[in-house]
């Protein structure tokens, strides 16, 4: 039988960080299975970082969802 649970996302100390259009941003980024890994501050803003399955998508804080293939994440 095929399991049909959805990944519950990582709520986290970082969402605190998050402005409210980023916090929208991540919460749709949730849905597809994304986790919030950090919150990264370049360049005097605050970037929202998440990743799945080593894929990673970086939330501005205008709310605006970029994919980051060249982030370098140690």
């Amino acid at each position: 039988m095929l399991e049909r649970r959805v990944k519950q996302p990582k709520f986290n100390e970082h969402q605190s960080q998050l402005t409210p259009l980023q916090k929208v941003a991540v919460m749709d980024l949730f849905s597809y299975g994304y986790d919030l890994a950090f919150v990264r501050a370049e360049h005097a803003e605050k970037l929202a970082v998440l990743m799945l399955d080593g894929n990673i998508a970086i939330v501005h804080e205008d709310g605006e969802v970029e994919s980051a293939n060249n982030l370098p994440v140690r």
